[in-house]
């Protein structure tokens, strides 16, 4: 398999394995820890902003949401007010997936000798973790050194959130180590 077939699987799995962790939000919402989210999650207004049927006023305005999110976890340039269609989530997804795919292939060029559900995994974890923090991971470097077993177990370092143990990318880690050790090779 070439360099192109592996990208196009690898990013079709990737897809398919991001859009339920993410989730769907079609209109702009504030980062779950921000100030903003969590006053109108103590206010009883977060589902009703999310459904568009809270308005935020100059007050709440004031206090910051960053980062921003849309369509499957979508950030940078995001606006709070802004609404896209699914077209455009499904459109900036496979944008973002494509190029983090490349990306994680930069870190760790040795998976173009892997299957793409390797590829995949490590998309998913770039997709959640970020460019710089996959890079300098041991993740990448057991990939660099062949290591695909201790690869998969630095998976699971990656399971905290804004300081604390977060179930949700402890179960998000085991779906991409179980992916990344799906397929031999």
């Amino acid at each position: 398999m070439n360099k192109e077939q592996l990208v196009a699987q690898a990013v079709n799995i990737a897809k398919k394995f991001i859009r339920p962790g993410e989730g769907l939000e079609l209109r702009a919402y504030p980062d779950a820890a921000s100030p903003l989210s969590k006053t109108l999650s103590n206010m009883g207004k977060l589902v009703l902003y999310k459904l568009g049927k809270f308005e935020l006023t100059k007050d709440l305005l004031k206090l910051d949401a960053e980062p921003v999110s849309i369509g499957y976890g979508q950030t940078g340039g995001i606006k709070l007010g802004t609404v896209w269609t699914l077209e455009q989530a499904e459109e900036a997804l496979s944008k973002q997936v494509t190029t983090r795919a490349l990306d994680v292939l930069k870190s760790a060029p040795n998976l173009l000798k892997h299957s793409p559900e390797k590829l995949a995994a490590c998309i998913s974890l770039q997709y959640n973790i970020g460019s710089e923090a996959f890079r300098t991971s041991t993740v990448a470097k057991m990939i660099a050194q062949e290591d695909m077993p201790a690869a998969a177990q630095a998976f699971k370092r990656f399971n905290i959130a804004k300081g604390v143990v977060n179930q949700g990318l402890i179960n998000r880690r085991q779906a991409e180590v179980d992916l990344f050790l799906s397929v031999k090779g």
